[in-house]
């Protein structure tokens, strides 16, 4: 009877914790993730038709991190004339097979606004450019007759998605070769284990250039800080606490057996 009873009494703390972690799933979450992305970032410019006369550049650059104001010319006007927009497009897929929940793609769309660069005095050659990207382009105080673009994280295997706005903003150092950046991509919604998600993404990326007119290719580290109104099983969760329940049972078995 002792047998029996203690064998019956293992069984019920699996289930329990199994139980626990179903429970939970009624009430909301944050969760907090990183992913490895390779990218792939494009910038050529908007149509020739949709570019602006001039655009407002001063609350821009007050807003802009520290870093990138002292990669800026000193003197700077604050009414640019004849800007080159970009339509920037970048691609990222997962270092990883199987990332946290599925999200092994995403797409960004943003607009770019390059600033003008700094100057070497001896060879009168940029050092340094920066440039703003912002998925709404009322954001860079531009009035395009053109859609807000956005951010979309997904994956081919999963029902998962998340959706965003991105702000962010890059320095190109054509001397060491180089285009380093950051932003924060605000999330607005989602599909999936994310239905009603908000949040943000923050990223840090440093890359080299390539050719001029090329794609640049690299990695962009995300750290996702996402809530939903409902719990998100953490990764692999359930499939551990089965596996933990079964190794107690099968170790006091063999315990008894011996």
């Amino acid at each position: 009877m002792k047998f029996r009873a203690s064998i019956f009494g293992i069984i019920p703390i699996a289930v329990l914790l199994l139980n626990g972690t179903c429970t939970a799933s009624q009430a909301a979450s944050l969760v907090k993730f990183s992913i490895l992305y390779n990218t792939e970032f494009k910038f050529p410019l908007l149509d020739e038709d949709l570019q602006p006369a001039s655009v407002e550049i001063s609350s821009l650059v007050d807003n802009l991190p520290t870093q990138f104001r002292e990669a800026l010319p000193e003197n700077l006007p604050p009414v640019l004339s004849s800007p080159q927009i970009l339509d920037v497009s970048v691609t990222g897929s997962s270092v990883a097979l199987e990332p946290l929940y599925g999200l092994t793609n995403f797409t960004s769309k943003t607009y770019g606004l390059p600033l003008p660069p700094q100057i070497d005095p001896e060879t009168g050659n940029a050092k340094r450019q920066v440039s703003i990207f912002r998925s709404n382009p009322a954001d860079l105080n531009l009035n395009l007759p053109t859609p807000e673009y956005s951010d979309v994280y997904f994956g081919g295997d999963t029902k998962n998605k998340l959706f965003g706005f991105a702000n962010d903003q890059a320095i190109f150092d054509y001397v060491q070769g180089t285009v380093s950046g950051g932003g924060i991509i605000t999330i607005v919604g989602g599909e999936g284990i994310f239905k009603n998600a908000t949040g943000r993404i923050e990223f840090i990326q440093q890359d080299r250039l390539g050719p001029p007119n090329e794609p640049v290719k690299g990695q962009a580290r995300l750290d996702f800080s996402i809530e939903v109104p409902q719990a998100v099983p953490e990764p692999r969760t359930q499939v551990m606490l089965i596996g933990l329940g079964i190794m107690g049972v099968a170790r006091f078995l063999k315990s008894r057996l011996h």
